[in-house]
């Protein structure tokens, strides 16, 4: 706590070179001694007012085969893309008011936690980036979509509803 901040940077980029930290980015780094079990909660330090959404949830609730390249989140503020050396961590817009629908996950380790939309959410963050592309067809099976009992279609709607588009809410019903 006593220490000058220059003095600290000067002590982590040492450790850097000696290969004692990994830089993820600015003032965030990882002990390369750590084994990392998941990279969720990492999106978390990344940007805080975040959750893991679309591809990477959907594929986390085996919703959707396909293992997305970077983990994909939602957060109100702005835009932005982290390549680090633990993975590829892709934020998108979302306005404040459909920012919700998430929950609590302890990761595989139960030392960090993290928060991932729920599968409901999920699919209805993906239809929303999607419209463009969904207003052209109504055809989803290329999407390879796999639900079970757990899904909980009502709640879908529910959600659709609340972004205020039809169209989202026409896909979920489609879907």
């Amino acid at each position: 706590p006593g220490e000058r901040p220059e003095g600290l940077k000067v002590l982590l980029s040492l450790w850097v070179k000696k290969g004692l930290l990994q830089k993820i980015r600015r003032d965030l780094f990882w002990f390369t001694e750590q084994k990392l079990q998941d990279s969720f909660f990492l999106a978390e330090k990344l940007i805080h007012n975040s959750y893991i959404s679309l591809e990477t949830a959907l594929n986390y609730y085996s919703i959707i085969p396909d293992v997305p390249f970077s983990v994909t989140c939602i957060t109100p503020l702005t835009p932005r893309t982290f390549e680090t050396p633990l993975g590829r961590f892709s934020f998108r817009h979302m306005k404040r008011g459909c920012v919700f629908g998430w929950k609590t996950v302890e990761s595989a380790d139960r030392i960090f936690h993290y928060r991932i939309a729920t599968p409901e959410k999920a699919l209805v963050d993906f239809v929303y980036f999607n419209l463009p592309r969904f207003a052209k067809t109504k055809d989803f099976t290329e999407e390879r979509f796999t639900f079970d009992g757990r899904f909980h279609w009502k709640r879908a709607e529910d959600i659709a509803r609340s972004f205020g588009l039809p169209r989202v809410l026409t896909c979920i019903k489609e879907i």
